[in-house]
């Protein structure tokens, strides 16, 4: 008897296409996601990339001012090490200065 073919039944080749469609389909999903994730790393790394340069930014200020301080405490040293060595020598000279005054 010959066989009874009902619109549910699949040749085999039907069945072939199917799968390899299914497969197309999984492919294309697959690279999709692939392509997603590329893209969230990458948004990560660029993230991380910019908090790092905000933070090296910040270490270079704080290290800047700090040199400022530093500069600006050695000048007020310096001048009054200056201070102190012209009243030394003022007063050095003091008693030669005297001594032509009587």
């Amino acid at each position: 008897m010959g066989r009874s073919v009902s619109s549910t039944t699949c040749t085999t080749f039907e069945q072939v296409i199917a799968f390899a469609n299914c497969v197309v389909w999984l492919v294309a999903a697959y690279a999709l996601y692939a392509r997603w994730q590329e893209k969230k790393y990458l948004a990560e790394v660029d993230a991380a990339q910019a908090r790092w340069a905000a933070a090296i930014e910040r270490r270079n200020i704080l290290m800047e001012e700090r040199t400022r301080r530093q500069l600006a405490l050695e000048e007020q040293e310096y001048e009054k090490d200056e201070e102190l060595r012209k009243m030394l020598w003022e007063r050095e000279r003091l008693p030669d200065d005297a001594d032509d005054l009587w």
